[in-house]
């Protein structure tokens, strides 16, 4: 996980919307996993999402998870803290 987050992840860019799935199942609270989930996605609903939440705040990956939908945790091993 270290390697990951260190050498392929840009924690501090903006982040692609189709990986927001990714983090999704890291969340604890079902609707932070839900938003992700909708702004990954190919409907005109969660792009627009996207847009305004994350593109035209621009708001790193890091500030997303951390600050919007904090429920996102990853252990030491790619689990659930």
């Amino acid at each position: 996980m270290r390697e990951a987050l260190t050498c392929f992840i840009d924690l501090h860019g903006l982040p692609r919307r189709t990986s927001l799935k990714d983090w999704a199942p890291f969340c604890t609270n079902p609707d932070h996993a839900a938003a992700l989930m909708s702004m990954s996605g190919k409907t005109p609903v969660g792009k627009t999402k996207f847009t305004e939440e994350v593109e035209s705040q621009h708001k790193s990956l890091f500030e997303l998870l951390t600050q919007d939908y904090a429920s996102c945790k990853v252990g030491a091993r790619g689990c659930l803290y």
